[in-house]
C-alpha cells in the first residue's frame, strides 16, 4: 500500500474589493473599502489615509492595493497587524499612520497622483492600470513643463524633430538653470 501524502493547502488571499470614484464637488478621488473611505486624494495631490479604526490585516491590504499605482505603501511590522505600528512610505520618506494623516504632495509632479488613480482604477487590469498610470504621469510632466508637448506623440519623431541639445535645454529648464543668452 502506498501512503499518500497531503500537502496543506495554499493559503488563498480573498481578493481586496476597492472602489475608485471622483467627488465632483471636491475635486478629490476617494478609494472606499467596505464603505469607508480610506484614501482621499485632493486636486493638489495630497493623500488623505482613513482606516476608520480598522487596523486588521484586510484593512492593509486595501489600503495598500488603493494606495499601489501612486507607489506609496503601508507597512505593518511584525505578525499582528492590528498591535502593531503602520508606517507610511511614498519612496522619499516614513512617517507613522495615523487616521486622517496626510501624505502631502511634493512638488508640481505629484499633483497628478488623483488622475493616476482615477485612470489606474478605470483601466482594471494590472497591465492596462500601468500602463494608464505611466501615461498619466507623462502627462502630468507635460502639464508641468518638464517634457515638451511633443511626447505626447511619437517619443522617436519628436526627438528627431527637436534636434540633439533639445533634451539638454529641457533638463536645464527643469533645473531652473536654463540661460538661452
Amino acid at each position: 500500500q502506498q501512503q499518500q501524502q497531503q500537502q496543506p493547502a495554499a493559503l488563498v488571499k480573498p481578493q481586496i474589493k476597492v472602489q475608485c470614484k471622483l467627488d465632483a464637488a471636491t475635486g478629490e478621488v476617494v478609494i472606499a473599502h467596505n464603505s469607508i473611505d480610506i484614501i482621499k486624494v485632493d486636486p493638489a495631490g495630497a493623500v488623505i489615509l482613513d482606516s476608520g479604526g480598522d487596523r486588521s490585516a484586510g484593512m492593509l491590504d486595501a489600503l495598500n492595493a488603493g494606495l499601489a499605482p501612486l507607489k506609496i505603501s503601508v507597512k505593518a511590522p511584525g505578525p499582528d497587524p492590528a498591535t502593531a505600528a503602520w508606517s507610511v512610505s511614498d519612496g522619499r520618506g516614513l512617517l507613522r499612520f495615523q487616521d486622517g494623516m496626510a501624505v502631502p504632495a511634493k512638488g508640481h509632479l505629484t499633483a497628478g497622483r488623483a488622475m493616476v488613480l482615477l485612470q489606474a482604477f478605470a483601466a482594471g487590469g494590472s497591465k492596462a492600470a500601468a500602463a494608464a498610470a505611466q501615461e498619466a504621469s507623462k502627462q502630468a510632466a507635460i502639464a508641468a513643463g518638464i517634457l515638451p508637448a511633443a511626447a505626447a506623440g511619437s517619443e522617436g519623431a519628436a526627438a528627431a524633430a527637436e534636434g540633439p541639445d533639445a533634451a539638454q535645454v529641457r533638463r536645464l529648464k527643469a533645473q531652473g538653470r536654463y540661460q538661452p543668452y
